[in-house]
């Protein structure tokens, strides 16, 4: 059922004029607020609105109404024509100059007031932009900028004339520059999204031109800047509209009915004037309208809050000294009064929520057409490239001095990343009063690791108020300098907790899917600082050659000649190494960057005949791994392997790994305790040994991992399967990893409905070793889809949880000769196995627990079979996980690594 009070915007604002004309200002108050609770941020329905408050002499909040649209449209006239209008009288002499400026640029000088130079100047300016002479335009700007840098004017001017000069670099670094500076400011942000549009990068592009659409929801800046049929309407909404639920007061219905708003009838337009005309209560006291919904505008713009002054009651409404009681039906009208208000507050907030739908579904329908789903929910604001440590951990660890020269190289990182078009940066030292003072935050503890968590959702915080945001998080130092936080281990296993780094990149307490990609910078146990300013010195390095955006066909000529340089030496791009037990799961990792022919297994390949690793640039390990031995191990297959044959092979050792320059760029290993660093140096850690050597990213678990041992994929195989898939697809390794981790979550969601122990642990174990920007498909077309995008809600996810019930006699015959079975074609021999028996019960909210629910008992259960088996001489416990159902069915089996 349609509903014939829902007016279209073009007659919103006859009303709303007409309203103004008559001096009702009242009535436009209360209209201009019934039309923003269904459309915020509508410009110019927001100037009417703040004509209204002056002319109820409200100027403070009339003020504050203004400067946020002219905060977000500089150049539009009437905007500052309010400001002045609402000029305190004891305003700043410079609030004065910027304002008279601002009008006479745009050609209505404020009579009796002197206009600054740049004001004429700028007017100049625009006229010769009006007539194509861009030489002239330049003349008479030029001089202007210089000590005006504050006027957000002159830079929306600066950036059209070098836009109009066809200078596609010079615009894009301006662009950047200037919204940086001006985040709120829509032709800065719209011609920003339009270069990044036309230069490939539809990341940026789309989610700019999504906020552009929340903030402008009737497009008029972006009609402006391209015209009316300008490529990127399908994001604004076509049709906006709100309900009309306040009475109109006899002068406006008056004056509607000789100026009839657009296609109503002239029966219609009689009907609201005799209606408004007739002496009833509604038209001497109008109804209130519901408050406006929060703006995203009045956020990002940091004007002052709105001051709530009552509007002058009408006499009309005011109750008479001696009046008689109400009559008996008073009560049940109000009544009726109270659920008709609460109808029309549901109704605003349908349709405003019918807005909202439109333009997601217009921003999807965009992203799908570019082949980037994910944009659709992608937080829009510029990123900032966070490097992290802590004052106190650098000097316990390295000394003073050499703390001095680690904090410069850092300042020299964060100027190189700084410098690039794309990112923004800043260093912050967690426990330094003057370094968080700087960045909006308290100083905290340099050892306590939820502290700096916090410390980083506060600093976001922050940021978000300049129109940025965390866009990607650089820990400088091992777990002495910012500590790994130390999380219950969810499975029942060897390990007590799971140090990781993932709750430094989630917002809240749900750290199983990051908000933004973390790397970490680990040095050497000894105390040498020479592994971490070496990794440095390379991040320094690879940033600074990234300043700016190359042609197309500089990338193309440096992809192709990268591609005929590997084929003319013989150097593969990929290296997969594997043990034999589990061949078959990680042919299907392995395929992902190579071919599963070239995938090496141990056993036969041992260490002793492999030399060094031969030059490549990706580096795939599925092999053993162990806490207190420094090499990586093969596992035989009983089932193909001669007898004789080790069970446990040495298949990689840390003087393996070739010196500085043939090192893998990227290396993601499913070993346990591939990533484990206590104690560590890189003569006993493959890890620390791959980043002395040069490698930019290196991935791996801090603890016991699991893998499948043949398709479907599970646990580690599945993340790394995901890791180079998307790294493969032009992200850098951080945001790879990140958006792993993401899509196995979803992936195990849609297999199960949950993640059980090995899956949380998965989640949580695996760290990044490196730089979270490194791509190494950085040139070709790729390039275009290397950012990071950060969602814009929290991703929620179910959990299970997992306690140990006893041993399997529990469980029935057949079950365990059926676990038995699966177990000894992974562990060698049978005689020392141990098993055991866990439940799972789905974990539910807190606010579920506060009503008294319990968690949920699956029907299914785990069977953990656990031996220790001799590696290297020393004892080792390996584990086999079975998880069976209710009827006995083997549902997922997963081998430690």
């Amino acid at each position: 059922m349609t509903n014939t009070n829902f007016l279209p915007r073009s007659q919103w604002l006859t009303l709303l004029r007409t309203g103004i004309s008559t001096g009702a200002w009242d009535f436009v108050r209360q209209a201009a607020d019934a039309y923003l609770a269904v459309v915020p941020n509508d410009l110019e329905i927001r100037l009417l609105q703040a004509e209204a408050l002056l002319g109820l002499g409200q100027p403070q909040q009339a003020w504050d109404i203004a400067t946020a649209v002219a905060a977000a449209d500089p150049e539009n006239r009437l905007a500052h024509s309010l400001r002045w209008r609402a000029l305190p009288s004891d305003a700043p002499l410079e609030q004065r100059a910027e304002i008279a400026g601002a009008l006479t640029a745009l050609g209505t000088p404020p009579q009796g007031a002197v206009s600054p130079a740049w004001g004429q100047a700028l007017r100049q300016a625009y006229e010769a932009l009006a007539a194509h002479d861009l030489e002239a335009a330049q003349q008479a700007l030029f001089p202007a900028l210089p000590g005006n840098d504050h006027i957000v004017l002159l830079a929306v001017a600066h950036l059209k004339l070098v836009w109009a000069q066809n200078d596609w670099a010079a615009t894009l670094h301006l662009a950047r520059t200037y919204h940086r500076r001006w985040p709120q400011a829509l032709p800065i942000r719209l011609i920003l999204a339009h270069h990044l549009a036309e230069s490939g990068r539809e990341t940026e592009s789309v989610a700019l031109l999504h906020q552009a659409a929340i903030d402008d929801p009737a497009g008029e800046v972006v009609r402006r800047l391209f015209g009316e049929g300008h490529p990127y309407q399908a994001l604004w909404a076509g049709r906006l509209a709100a309900p009309l639920e306040i009475p109109l007061p006899a002068a406006v219905a008056a004056a509607l009915g000789r100026n009839r708003l657009p296609g109503e009838t002239a029966v219609g337009a009689d009907k609201a004037a005799a209606a408004a005309s007739a002496p009833t209560a509604h038209a001497a006291a109008p109804t209130p309208a519901p408050a406006p919904q929060p703006r995203a505008e009045d956020a990002a713009a940091p004007t002052p809050t709105p001051r709530k002054t009552p509007s002058k009651p009408r006499a009309a409404a005011q109750p008479a000294p001696n009046a008689k009681p109400r009559p008996r039906g008073a009560a049940s009208r109000n009544k009726r009064a109270s659920a008709g208000k609460k109808a029309r507050r549901a109704k605003n907030r349908n349709a405003q929520a019918a807005h909202t739908r439109a333009v997601k579904a217009a921003l999807a329908e965009t992203a799908r057409k570019i082949k980037m789903p994910h944009l659709a929910d992608a937080d829009g604001r510029f990123p900032v490239y966070v490097v992290l440590t802590t004052q106190q951990g650098l000097t316990q660890r390295y000394g003073s001095e050499t703390t001095k020269v680690i904090l410069a190289h850092l300042e020299r990182l964060v100027q190189s990343v700084d410098n690039r078009p794309d990112w923004s940066a800043l260093l912050l030292v967690a426990d330094d009063p003057t370094s968080a003072r700087e960045h909006g935050v308290k100083p905290v503890p340099a050892n306590d690791p939820w502290a700096i968590k916090r410390q980083l959702a506060a600093l976001d915080e922050a940021l978000k108020r300049k129109g940025s945001m965390v866009g990607a998080l650089l820990i400088v130092g091992g777990h002495e300098v910012v500590p790994f936080h130390r999380l219950p281990n969810p499975i029942e296993d060897a390990d007590d907790v799971v140090p990781s780094d993932n709750p430094y990149g989630a917002l809240d307490e749900n750290y199983f899917a990051p908000a933004w990609p973390v790397g970490r910078l680990p040095g050497s146990a000894d105390g040498d600082p020479g592994l971490l300013l070496g990794a440095l010195r390379r991040l320094i390095a690879d940033h600074s050659q990234r300043r700016e955006q190359l042609p197309w066909y500089r990338r193309w000529w440096m992809a192709w000649r990268r591609r005929l340089q590997g084929l003319l030496q013989r150097h593969p791009s990929s290296l997969g190494y594997t043990a034999e037990i589990w061949a078959e799961a990680a042919k299907h990792v392995f395929r992902e960057i190579g071919s599963p022919k070239a995938l090496w297994a141990s056993p036969p390949l041992q260490a002793t005949a492999l030399g060094v690793l031969p030059r490549a640039r990706l580096g795939y390990f599925n092999l053993h791994g162990l806490a207190d031995a420094p090499a990586w191990y093969g596992q035989r297959d009983p089932s193909t392997s001669p007898e004789g044959a080790p069970d446990y092979p040495i298949a990689l050792r840390p003087e393996d790994i070739p010196n500085h320059g043939q090192a893998l760029e990227v290396v993601f290993t499913e070993a346990c305790y591939g990533a484990y660093l206590d104690g560590k140096t890189p003569r006993e850690a493959i890890s620390l040994r791959f980043l002395e050597a040069g490698t930019r990213a290196f991935v791996g678990a801090t603890v016991t991992a699991y893998g499948a041992v043949e398709p479907p994929l599970a646990a580690a195989d599945l993340l790394g399967h995901l890791f180079w898939q998307r790294l493969k697809e032009g992200l850098p390794a951080g945001e790879a990893l990140r958006q792993a981790k993401y899509l196995y979550a979803r992936e195990m969601h849609q297999r199960q409905g949950f993640l059980d122990g090995e899956d949380q642990k998965t989640l949580i174990s695996f760290v990044l070793y490196g730089d979270p920007l490194y791509q190494p498909f950085a040139t070709g077309a790729t390039l275009a889809k290397g950012g990071v995008l950060r969602p814009r809600q929290s991703v929620r996810v179910q959990t299970s949880h997992e306690h140990v019930e006893g041993d399997v006699t529990q469980l029935p015959p057949q079950v365990v000769q059926q676990v038995k079975a699966l177990a000894k074609a992974y562990l060698p021999g049978v005689n020392g196995t141990q098993m055991l028996v866990a439940e799972e019960s789905l974990a539910v909210d807190t606010a579920a627990k506060r009503k008294g629910h319990k968690q949920t008992r699956l029907q299914r259960k785990v069977v953990v079979v656990t031996k220790e088996v001799p590696v290297a001489s020393i004892k080792h416990r390996h584990f086999v996980r079975v998880t069976v159902d209710a009827k006995g069915k083997v549902l997922k089996v997963s081998v430690s690594r």
